[in-house]
């Protein structure tokens, strides 16, 4: 079974978004390599098409944070623009109450529809 990072959020078209590129027109991967391997991926899950973004990005610690907060929120913002998803593990408010209270603000500010990835998962069904 695949270990699922809680930092990890998971990026997501609606069903039958067109263009079917939309996570190559939401991240550079080269930049997010080079900032961290792990920090953006491509990933299937479940039979859905996912981007999944490391919530770590906002950490102050590594080095570059600017830029990776950049990248950070340059994604939400780009998914904002195209309707996309945002889902998060249940756990990851409690975990991360700081770097949710901010992604969760902005979110609502910026209208991408966010729920758990229970939540997703059971709708899928």
């Amino acid at each position: 079974m695949e270990t699922i990072d809680i930092k990890e959020l998971w990026v997501r078209a609606p069903h039958g978004f067109r263009p079917s590129n939309w996570v190559d027109m939401l991240c550079d991967f080269d930049v997010g390599c080079e900032l961290d391997p792990y920090c953006v991926d491509r990933r299937s899950y479940a039979g859905l098409e996912l981007l999944t973004l490391q919530a770590s990005l906002l950490d102050p610690l590594p080095e570059h944070p600017e830029a990776r907060r950049g990248l950070f929120w340059e994604m939400l913002n780009k998914a904002a623009r195209l309707g996309l998803f945002v889902h998060y593990d249940e756990t990851f408010p409690a975990e991360f109450p700081d770097w949710w209270t901010e992604i969760e603000k902005y979110c609502v500010d910026n209208c991408i529809q966010i729920s758990t990835r229970a939540a997703m998962l059971a709708v899928k069904k």
